[in-house]
């Protein structure tokens, strides 16, 4: 066998990586063109930097089967429209009200809280300013060797479809928060690892925790993309459980084991212990368990949501009618590197 140096074997394990998303692109561009054929004029147009990073044409659209995953794009009416949202909550959405995550759960619950505005025009005009015109290639945040441009915030437009950039740079913002006093410790994988792992098994993803030993964290965050339809897995090391989170309610036990499997494998391989499945509990949580998308827009915000509320061990109390809110609060917390 030849041997590598340190520069070659990196540059090689880019080469994967970087085959990976342009796999990815093709299937998405697939998909892209079944869409357009079985609902034309109702489809996004795939303009931006990302192939992920596309945009409903219409403000009121109907349903665009936006993220469907594998399944049968016909499991979900393309005419289901939107739900309304209640005056209470447009109240706080414009302009918008910065909330404590109390405060937030407060309202999900219906408390009826007086909401105390942060700066609420200054932040309006930033939020507008990030969403408005300019060049789509600005470079508006960049940490975490993450670049977002004006064009990826704009993904958080209302009814537009989030990318892997704003995906993983968000998983990065929850990271860094982990790193404070009274959180549980996190450790996120790029959107761009699953498809790997599925594709290649354990080996072709070792690197992926080089310097991280997954079993020292207490919560591990897996988003994926199935296709269309952005999903979370959450592998909490505290309670041995392995759960998947679907804005649609679908069950999906088979990625569960194929996490619980690497777990396996990496476990074996960097501590040499084995992982018992009698001690493990892998589950996916049904549509009555944890918040559903009415739209077919919002399944990055809901994964986002979802990992944002599993981090700080709380429950899933948030609703369809809080998305245009945590869509504006998610472009300040990219914008200026925090979370609220």
């Amino acid at each position: 066998m030849p041997e590598f140096t340190t520069s070659e074997t990196s540059k090689m394990g880019r080469t994967a990586e970087e085959d990976v998303q342009r796999g990815e692109k093709e299937k998405y561009k697939q998909h892209l063109q079944l869409l357009k054929e079985k609902y034309p004029g109702s489809c996004p147009n795939p303009h931006l930097r990302s192939f992920r990073n596309v945009q409903a044409v219409s403000k009121e659209p109907v349903m665009t089967v936006s993220h469907l995953d594998g399944q049968k794009r016909g499991d979900v009416s393309p005419h289901m429209t939107l739900r309304t949202t209640s005056s209470s909550v447009q109240k706080r959405t414009n302009p918008i009200y910065y909330l404590s995550a109390v405060e937030e759960e407060q309202l999900a619950c219906g408390s009826g809280i007086a909401c105390k505005p942060v700066a609420p025009q200054a932040m309006e005009r930033e939020i507008a300013a990030a969403l408005g015109t300019g060049p789509h290639d600005e470079i508006l945040s960049s940490a975490f060797k993450l670049e977002i441009t004006r064009d990826d915030i704009r993904t958080l437009t209302d009814f537009c479809w989030l990318n892997d950039e704003v995906i993983n740079f968000y998983m990065s913002l929850l990271m860094e928060r982990s790193k404070k006093e009274g959180y549980p410790v996190v450790h996120a994988f790029s959107t761009f690892f699953y498809p790997k792992l599925k594709s290649e098994g354990q080996k072709a993803v070792t690197r992926w925790t080089r310097g991280v030993d997954l079993f020292k964290q207490d919560l591990v965050l897996v988003p994926i993309h199935l296709g269309v339809h952005w999903t979370l897995v959450v592998i909490d090391i505290r309670k041995k459980t392995i759960t998947y989170f679907d804005s649609f309610g679908r069950n999906r036990d088979d990625i569960c084991q194929t996490l619980f499997k690497y777990l396996q494998e990496e476990s074996q391989e960097k501590r040499n212990l084995e992982l018992s499945s009698s001690e493990w509990t892998l589950h996916s949580m049904e549509s009555h368990e944890i918040p559903q998308q009415l739209n077919g827009s919002d399944c990055g915000v809901f994964l986002c949501k979802y990992a944002d509320y599993v981090s700080r061990d709380k429950p899933l109390t948030f609703t369809q009618s809080h998305m245009p809110y945590f869509r504006k609060k998610m472009v300040w917390e990219i914008l200026h590197q925090q979370l609220l």
